[in-house]
């Protein structure tokens, strides 16, 4: 779904006549944080598949803590187009799971 959303993202913003080279031109803050909250989010699904006893005990706040990692991490790069979005969108997943008991519901 995400490589879809790329590819998608890409080809329209070069239908709008945007160009490749100008994602060289980004310069995102605190993306180590982003990515910490990305492995720790994949983490946590990974082990909570494979049987895992602690992570499905803590599943709640792992999943709280990886949302409000990423949250945090992209709230600083609100100005770029787009990633106000993404950060009220996960904002919305994290709050949905959180009042899931650390479900998301589907």
């Amino acid at each position: 779904m995400i490589v879809v959303g790329l590819t998608l993202g890409l080809v329209g913003g070069l239908l709008a006549g945007g160009s490749i080279s100008r994602l060289i031109d980004v310069r995102l803050r605190w993306v180590g944080l982003i990515f910490l909250a990305l492995a720790l989010r994949i983490g946590t699904q990974t082990a909570i598949a494979n049987g895992v006893e602690i992570a499905e005990t803590l599943r709640l706040p792992l999943y709280a803590g990886a949302f409000g990692l990423l949250i945090a991490g992209l709230w600083p790069n609100r100005n770029h187009p787009g990633l106000l979005a993404v950060a009220v969108g996960a904002g919305a997943n994290g709050v949905a799971i959180i009042v899931n008991g650390g479900w998301m519901p589907v």
